[in-house]
Order: C-alpha cells, then structure tokens, then sequence
C-alpha cells in the first residue's frame, strides 16, 4: 500500500513539473507562444483602430518600398466617398481596390494574441529596428506608428506593436503581408489590355527578325462570349487579301489573352536592359474609339519576355509559352489559297498551263450536289461528269485543283512583268446578294526561276509566288498539280463505262 502511495506522489510531482515547464515555455519569445494558442481572444484589445474619415494620411515603409497614401472625398447623392492615391502619384494605374484594402489596416489591427505587456527586449520579436512600419496621422494632428516584427514559427502570425508601448501583440500574416507589399504589387494589371473588343478594327503584329508586319481589318464575327464567335481578317500589309482565319485567330488570342507574371519597374529609364528599346514583337489592336500597343523585348528567363503596354508606364514579364504562334511564317498568316472560288459561283474556266489548254464548262447550283441529274461538267466540250466505283464525283477533285494553287512565299518588292507562262480565266456567274454583276478574274503565273511563279490577277502583281511542281506536277495523292488532275480526269473520261471508272484499277498515265 505504502509503494502504491508513493508510486502515485512521484506521478503527480512529474505532472506538475510538465504543467509548469508548459507554462514556461509560453513566455519564452523564441518559442512563439502563439504556436500553442492560436484561439483568438475577443476580448483582447486591438492593437490600433481608428474612425476611417478621421484618417488624414498613411506612411508606408517597409523592406521593398516606401510609400504614403492620401485619401480624396468626394460627395455625390447626399453620399461621401473616399477614394485612396499614392502621393506623388495619383495618375498612376493602380489597384484602387488593393490601395483601400492597405488604407483599411488603419480601420483596426486586431490582436490575434497577447504575447508581452511589458516586453523589455524588443529585439527577440523584431521590434527593436522593425523593417515594416505603418504610420497613422489623424485629422487632429495625432501620429501612431504600428510596427510589425518578424513572423511566428507557424507562418500564419506577425509580432506586432504600436508606437513605444511595448505591447507585444500577434497579428495575422495576411495583414502584416498587405502592408509589406511594394508600389510593384498595387499595379492594377487588368489595364494592360483596357480595350471594348467588340469593335476591335485593326490588328497589326510586328516581328523584328525578319522584319514582318502584318496589317489587318479585322471584324468580329457574333457576340462576344457566345462561344461561337470568331474574327474575320482582311490583309493590307505586305500585299491585299483575306488573312488566314486559324493563324491570326490564334495570334490575336494570345495576346487577348495577355496575363502579367509579375511587375519589374515602374517608369523605367533604361528600356534597352529589357530589350524593350528594340522589341522583338510589337501588337498594336485599334478600335472605333481607342487604341493600344504591347511590345515584348529581351527573355527575362526561360519561359518570359519583359513586356510593356502604352496603358502602363511600367515594364513587366509575360510566360514565352503563351505566345506559341508569334514566331509563325508571314504565309501562315494568310489566306494561301491564290484564288479560291466555290463551285457554283463559276461557269466556265478558259486555261492554258504551260503550253497545255483545255475549257471547262459547270452548270450547278449552290444547293446542288455533283450527283444531280441536271448539273453539268464538260471538259473541252465533252461530258465530264464522272464518278468512281463508289458514286463519287471525278471532277471534283479535278475542279480543287485548279483553285487549290497555295502561295508558297512572299516576294512584295519584285517587280516583274506579266509574260504568263500559265493562266486560268474565271467566268463568274453575277452575285446579287454583293451587288455584283457577271464577270471574269483572270489568274496568270509568270516564271520567277526554274522552281517558283509569280502570281498576277487581274493583270496585278499579287506580291507572292507560288511552287511550279505542287501547282501544275505533283503526284500526291489527294493533292495532284492541274496536269496531273488534268490527265487522270481525261483517262478517267475514256475509260469509263456508263459514266463509271473504276479507279481501283488504276490510271495508265505517261
């Protein structure tokens, strides 16, 4: 009994030596008592709070900037508002929200914890020399200093004090962290691109490599947001024609779509140190009423540029990933169709191909199908309406041929003479719907060199060439020159019994 006693006496002696030492160990500053009370305490008076219309001006220091905010009122219904500016810097575009939410620290700094009310070494919380300092000055003349030390063990809690009182309070890291943030992090980036896409009319994109410039008119096809809207291009710059609906859809998306990583500097000086002095990318997006240019300059890392747009007057960085077309050929960009004409639209075809002439005659509506019995494909006078061992039409691809010529490249400074080695004469039947009567476009390939053409139209340099052998020789299936298509449609036309050829005997073609 007496060692059952005694067992019991030496548990209790243990017991009260972990409770003290417990005790202990929460008023020891390196420690962080707030690890082991986090449960907030209503009752504990705030460290600061103040009546908003009675604050006259706020100082900002803290380890990356240093800053006073100054409120403005204004009254409009019987209301008054305030609105809160840098000094200094009212002009400036940035957050109006983010500057109200600083301004309101002044509101109240709620105690999250006690630590010390007497605290005699300040320096174990940061406090002696804090690095962060929010001062209040009050209409009445009245200054309060609120420091904030280092942060607790836990990350969640900053020591805290006002003025001298050596009131050692924790306050929550959100609110030391909005008081620590710079002129950099209060920048509002969503004026970067500030423009009412609906009537976007211009979009031109620079390149600095090569030298490209693009320029477009550009329409809005439905209403933004539907998820079926889209914008139609019509080129002005190098040369006239439609623009590449996939190409600049995606180019003008990317930068639609601009997102800041993060802010670098504010009124710089120096552009060259960004590359932004030269930029490598220049997009420029007009609108009825407005206007706004975006530049990106020099690789900031691996994966971002340093950027600039004229509705900001500071310098910022933008992932490279997302600009994935920026670096496309100026061909890409454009409709590579030399001259693409519907079907229905045309009713004869005079062509002569390097040395080879032939005429073609069409009689098909637009809501005809090539298998109707009234539509009408001739070939030099001759039934040219064909179809496979599947019903499906010969002539069609013959027909995607002659409108399938693609621009292989550029040439807008060339200057060459229109002695046609190939030409194709369109008859177009009239378009009442555009006010158009019947007419004729005429499309002639002039030898550039032993590979590639000049493309005229209509009697006009069009400022672009196109390869010889993918235009008139290739053999690729689906994807035949005009000779080629020319030949097997002809083979094809001999051949056939009732109409039909079987092209899985083959074409015996020279």
């Amino acid at each position: 009994m007496k060692k059952q006693s005694k067992i019991l006496i030496i548990f209790a002696g243990v017991l009260v030596v972990l409770v003290a030492a417990l005790a202990l160990s929460s008023l020891l500053p390196g420690s962080d008592p707030e690890e082991t009370t986090m449960t907030t305490r209503p009752e504990v008076d705030p460290v600061f709070e103040a009546e908003m219309d009675e604050v006259e001006r706020i100082d900002i220091v803290n380890p990356d900037d240093q800053f006073s905010l100054v409120p403005e009122d204004s009254a409009a219904d019987n209301n008054t508002s305030r609105v809160w500016y840098i000094e200094g810097m009212e002009d400036y575009p940035f957050s109006s929200r983010a500057l109200e939410q600083i301004a309101n620290v002044a509101s109240i700094v709620y105690t999250s914890n006690e630590i010390e009310t007497d605290a005699q070494d300040l320096a174990q919380y940061g406090l002696e020399n804090p690095d962060t300092t929010y001062t209040v000055t009050l209409k009445n003349g009245d200054r309060h200093v609120i420091k904030f030390g280092r942060e607790l063990l836990s990350g969640s809690f900053d020591y805290v004090m006002l003025d001298d009182t050596r009131r050692v309070c924790s306050v929550a890291s959100a609110t030391a962290n909005r008081v620590r943030q710079s002129k950099l992090d209060l920048v509002d980036d969503s004026l970067v691109l500030d423009l009412d896409l609906e009537t976007l009319s211009m979009f031109t994109f620079e390149r600095a490599r090569d030298d490209a410039r693009i320029v477009t008119e550009s329409t809005l096809m439905g209403e933004l947001g539907s998820g079926t809207e889209y914008f139609e291009f019509y080129v002005l710059e190098p040369i006239h024609r439609p623009g590449s609906s996939e190409g600049l859809t995606r180019l003008l998306d990317e930068v639609l779509n601009i997102s800041v990583s993060r802010f670098v500097e504010i009124n710089p000086q120096d552009l060259s140190q960004y590359g932004l002095d030269q930029p490598q990318y220049t997009f420029h997006l007009e609108t009825e009423s407005d206007q706004v240019n975006i530049i990106l300059g020099a690789k900031a890392d691996s994966d971002h540029f340093y950027a600039m747009s004229d509705r900001i007057p500071a310098v910022f960085t933008v992932r490279a990933s997302a600009f994935g077309t920026i670096d496309m050929r100026v061909t890409d960009m454009l409709d590579r169709f030399v001259q693409l004409i519907s079907i229905w639209s045309v009713d004869r075809i005079e062509a002569d191909i390097l040395g080879e002439s032939f005429v073609v005659d069409i009689s098909m509506e637009q809501n005809q199908r090539a298998s109707d019995e009234d539509v009408v494909f001739e070939l030099d006078g001759e039934n040219a309406k064909i179809v496979n061992e599947r019903n499906r039409s010969l002539f069609s691809p013959f027909y995607q041929s002659l409108i399938s010529v693609m621009i292989a490249g550029l040439d807008v400074d060339a200057q060459p003479e229109a002695d046609a080695d190939a030409s194709m004469v369109f008859h177009l039947k009239a378009d009442p719907d555009n006010d158009l009567p019947e007419r004729q476009q005429v499309v002639e390939f002039t030898a550039r060199d032993d590979y590639t053409y000049y493309v005229f139209i209509d009697g006009e340099y069009a400022g672009f060439y196109i390869d010889g052998n993918a235009a008139f020789h290739s053999k690729r299936t689906d994807s035949e020159g005009i000779l080629v298509a020319l030949d097997m449609l002809r083979y094809a036309m001999e051949h056939a019994v009732d109409g039909v050829f079987n092209t899985q005997e083959g074409y015996q073609l020279d």
